[in-house]
Formats: structure tokens, sequence, C-alpha cells
């Protein structure tokens, strides 16, 4: 479903997630600019994961462990 889903939307992810529910929630609340950030693809290599209510960089074999990013818990 996923491959499907990229397919489909591929050079389109912005409308795409322009018309979900969380896309359409930065439109409502005046968060274009947030909006924006989120929704550009290919910013970034990073795949973040949440273990344990902590917030880090999925495991890259080649890279040894990951690095925690942050406390997702508060």
């Amino acid at each position: 479903m996923a491959l499907d889903f990229a397919e489909r939307y591929e050079g389109k992810e912005s409308e795409a997630l322009e018309k979900s529910r969380a896309g359409r929630w930065f439109f409502e609340n005046d968060m274009v600019g947030e909006f924006e950030f989120v929704g550009d693809v290919g910013a970034s290599d990073l795949v973040p994961e949440v273990v344990e209510g902590r917030l880090r960089v999925v495991e890259d074999p080649r890279n040894g462990p990951p690095l925690e990013v942050s406390d997702a818990g508060g």
C-alpha cells in the first residue's frame, strides 16, 4: 500500500499531505509555514523513530548505533 501511494503521489507529496486530516489542521490553524517545513520532501535523510518514549535516529548498520535526538516524553 505504501509503495502504491508513493508511486501515485510522486512529485505531488505536498498536495497529498494538504488533503489529509493532519495537513488541513495546519491550514485551519494558520500554520502554513510549518506545513511547508514538515512537507519538504528530501530536506533531510534522517529517519526518526520513538523507542521507549525517546526520539532517535533509526539505526543504520553502516554507521553504528543510533543517536538519541531528544526526550519525546517531555
